[in-house]
């Protein structure tokens, strides 16, 4: 691929969160998100940091690569809609990875079969299972610890908000549970591989109905 690939992963801001580019051949390269910063406020910046640092204009970017969560609900959105502008004011192409990829790929390869979990809630988190690496990625949707798979597990995969049970149940097992790394360069690699989608077609991954239809609806009906 010629000119440049961007990176951004900015799926779960509390955890980290940055983008990345690299240019034909070269060394991929990272700049984090100023920590403490509302969502997305540094987004723009963090990336024309990033660019000025590589030498590397607008014109030069050929390939955008966004996560796609699920995340943060407001980050999620942030992060997908500066891609597909990017991706459309540039000419470059749009790819879009799912978080859990992204989380997968920066395991070490002892923790599989690992049992990755996201966007918890309440007594369930959206589950996602690779049984290698290498492996696709077999989406359970939204689990709980009754639901959860134990069958091979070695690691699952969670941050600070794993609900209770479902945490409790791994350690019952014997698996090791370790915390998730965002990291903008895996997203990047996966994007060099990934498919291009028309922006228009790009969605986020929601596991549940978002937090504001739930209140509209509520307090005006459907």
């Amino acid at each position: 691929m010629t000119g440049a690939v961007l990176a951004i992963e900015a799926s779960n801001p509390s955890w980290g969160a940055g983008v990345a580019l690299v240019r034909a051949g070269g060394v991929i390269a990272r700049e984090a998100l100023s920590p403490g910063t509302r969502h997305g406020d540094d987004l723009m910046p963090a990336i024309d940091r990033l660019c000025a640092r590589q030498s590397v204009t607008p014109s030069g970017i050929t390939r955008v690569v966004v996560s796609l969560g699920p995340g943060g609900y407001t980050g999620v959105r942030i992060a997908i809609t500066t891609a597909k502008l990017l991706a459309e004011a540039t000419g470059a192409e749009l790819v879009g990875v799912p978080t859990a990829d992204v989380v997968a790929a920066s395991l070490a390869r002892d923790l599989f079969p690992a049992l990755v979990c996201l966007a918890s809630k309440g007594p369930t988190c959206f589950g996602v299972r690779y049984d290698a690496q290498d492996s696709p990625a077999r989406t359970l949707g939204l689990i709980d610890a009754q639901s959860m798979p134990e069958s091979g597990l070695r690691s699952v995969v969670g941050d600070r908000h794993l609900p209770a049970p479902v945490r409790e149940h791994a350690e019952a097992l014997g698996l090791g549970v370790v915390e998730p790394v965002f990291d903008p360069a895996a997203c990047l690699r996966l994007g060099l591989a990934g498919d291009a989608v028309d922006p228009a077609a790009l969605a986020p991954i929601y596991p549940r109905e978002p937090e504001a239809v739930r209140k509209w609806r509520e307090l005006h009906g459907s």
